[in-house]
C-alpha cells in the first residue's frame, strides 16, 4: 500500500470484516498511512465488541500490536512498542507542572469519537509538542479546598 499510495489517506473506512480483531489488525497496520487531518473510520463496531477497549487501553494480537491511548492494559507485552507503557493521551503530572511533553500518542490523536456503529480517529493537522494547562480566571481555587 506504501508503494502504491506514499502520499497516504485523508479518509480511510474499513467496512470489511466485522470481527472485532480483524478491524483491530486492519486499525494498527493502517493508521500509519492517515494523512495530517485525516480520519480513520470503523464501521460496523455493534454488540459485544472489544475493539474500542482495545483502541483505548492496549492490545496486542500475533498479526498486530497497539499500545492504546491511556489506562493501558497491564496484561499487554509492552516490549512490541516504540512508545512508553501506558502512553496515556490525558497523563496528569499534577499542579506543579503546567507544561510537559506530548506523549506519542498526544500528538498523533487529535480526537476519538463513537457513533452508532461507527468509531472516527481523528488524526491532528500538526502534532502537539506540548501539554500546557493554561491559567483563567483571577483566582486560583484548589480542589477539595473552598
Amino acid at each position: 500500500i506504501k508503494e502504491k499510495y506514499p502520499q497516504g489517506f485523508d479518509i480511510l473506512l474499513d467496512d470489511g470484516s466485522h470481527f472485532p480483531h480483524h478491524q483491530f489488525i486492519t486499525f494498527a497496520h493502517m493508521w500509519k498511512h492517515i494523512r495530517p487531518g485525516g480520519v480513520f473510520l470503523i464501521e460496523d463496531v455493534h454488540g459485544q465488541n472489544a475493539l474500542l477497549d482495545w483502541l483505548l487501553h492496549g492490545h496486542n494480537l500475533d498479526e498486530a500490536s497497539w499500545p492504546g491511548i491511556y489506562y493501558a492494559n497491564p496484561m499487554v507485552n509492552w516490549k512490541c512498542c516504540n512508545q512508553e507503557r501506558g502512553d496515556l493521551m490525558n497523563r496528569y503530572m499534577g499542579p506543579v507542572h503546567t507544561t510537559f511533553n506530548a506523549s506519542e500518542v498526544q500528538k498523533e490523536i487529535e480526537s476519538i469519537k463513537v457513533y452508532p456503529f461507527v468509531v472516527a480517529i481523528t488524526r491532528r493537522k500538526v502534532p502537539m509538542v506540548q501539554m500546557r494547562a493554561e491559567k483563567h480566571g483571577t483566582q486560583w481555587i484548589p480542589y477539595g479546598k473552598r
